[in-house]
């Protein structure tokens, strides 16, 4: 799962196209990640934002509804990836943050993708992979 900033440093202030291109620099980085790193599978939130977006300005969904969801989505992995490509964590990245914390799911900040962050993902990624194999075999 990946947190990134959807509004970004506008807020409240950003437009659609604002929020359209915080979520595509989302996009096209879980893509750069997944192709460097074959053994890491990103869930990624910006991809399913048109459905959210139109939901929530239906009043169909509030910012909770989707918040409380996007911490379930987090729930259900062994890692939260931090995108914080503007310097500045939401409110909604902070609370996916918190939430990760809260139940040891470990979290990485990166604020743009080079050779050094993917190596680093991908020995985190190698480091996670071991201690599940690790705690399969202890439970088998």
């Amino acid at each position: 799962m990946r947190s990134h900033p959807i509004r970004g440093v506008k807020g409240k202030d950003a437009t659609d196209r604002d929020m359209e291109q915080n979520c595509q620099r989302a996009i096209v980085a879980g893509k750069i990640l997944e192709l460097s790193i074959p053994d890491l599978e990103v869930y990624i939130p910006g991809e399913h934002d048109e459905f959210v977006t139109l939901a929530y300005r239906q009043g169909t969904l509030t910012v909770d509804d989707i918040l409380t969801t996007d911490c379930e989505i987090v729930s259900k992995r062994d890692l939260l990836l931090v995108y914080n490509f503007e310097n500045q964590l939401s409110s909604g990245m902070r609370r996916e943050i918190d939430y990760a914390i809260n139940n040891d799911i470990r979290v990485f900040y990166f604020t743009s993708i080079d050779e050094i962050i993917c190596k680093q993902l991908a020995e985190l990624v190698d480091d996670l992979k071991l201690q599940k194999m690790q705690m399969k075999e202890y439970f088998d």
